[in-house]
């Protein structure tokens, strides 16, 4: 299923389930060649697993549970070569399914396919960022999560990279003139902007870094090993940018709410007889 030059340059050995289920796009794999995978191999194929996961029926997070039995399971059947599914019910809406299918050969396991498909479970939390991304933005987002779950990983960081600029640019201080900022290497952007940015993008300036590596110098594998990270780290500055839109809507409307009452009754006494 995979040539060498695709294969990841510290192959991934199964540890816990988790990441493999939720995270992992179409044809990721592990490696299950060491005895001490057994117990992993034998949870993510019989075993009673809990992920969290956001359900696209309840549109929130939930806890997903797959119940299966290791009772009278031999270690042949743990290690043999073949195809099996795992279904994940949502526990508020037992209607409300995952499944996830795999493939066992030799001394690896494949995620070969899923459904829902995963650019839409990934993509569903992403709606609240609307308020703070614009159209092209929230896009790019989309289309990120699109490219991963069909195994384009130098492209899918492409568009958080770009989603990452404009944010910056977004941000650019009034009156800095444009040959100045144009000058600036993105460090030195994010640090002169570092007033109206989110405090997590600054504090992690690095991230860009790891965007541009991504494009310019990792292999398609790299990428993808990396890119639920790099997401999840882009995801964080925008809740934050999010949280901070919404205290500052907050804010004005107190405002003006407050003059409006301050008028009306100011309005009020003005109007008032006098005894």
């Amino acid at each position: 299923m995979s040539s060498e030059k695709d294969d990841p340059p510290d192959p991934i050995a199964l540890t816990t389930p988790d990441d493999f289920f939720r995270d992992s796009g179409l044809y990721a794999w592990r490696r299950v060649s060491e005895p001490s995978q057994f117990d992993a191999l034998l949870k993510v194929r019989f075993g009673r697993i809990q992920i969290d996961m956001h359900c696209i029926w309840c549109e929130r997070q939930s806890v997903f549970w797959s119940d299966k039995t290791t009772f009278n399971i031999t270690n042949n059947d743990v290690w043999k070569d073949g195809y099996f599914v795992r279904e994940f019910n949502c526990s508020r809406e037992a209607a409300h399914a995952y499944r996830f299918y795999f493939a066992k050969f030799d001394d690896r396991i494949w995620k070969i396919g899923q459904w829902p498909a995963f650019e839409t479970i990934a993509n569903a939390d992403i709606e609240p960022f609307r308020a703070v991304l614009d159209s092209c933005d929230y896009k790019e987002l989309h289309r990120a999560g699109g490219l991963y779950s069909h195994g384009v990983g130098i492209g899918a960081f492409v568009c958080l990279r770009r989603i990452f600029e404009r944010l910056v640019e977004q941000h650019r201080p009034a009156g800095l003139p444009d040959e100045d900022w144009r000058r600036l290497r993105m460090d030195e952007r994010i640090l002169a902007a570092k007033g109206e940015l989110p405090r997590l993008l600054v504090e992690n300036r690095a991230l860009y870094g790891v965007l541009s590596k991504g494009i310019h110098e990792l292999t398609e594998a790299e990428c993808l090993q990396y890119f639920q990270v790099v997401r999840n780290g882009l995801m964080l500055i925008l809740r934050q940018h999010l949280e901070a839109k919404k205290t500052r809507d907050a804010e004005a409307e107190f405002t003006k709410s407050l003059g409006a009452i301050t008028q009306k009754t100011q309005s009020a006494k003005a109007a008032a007889p006098e005894s």
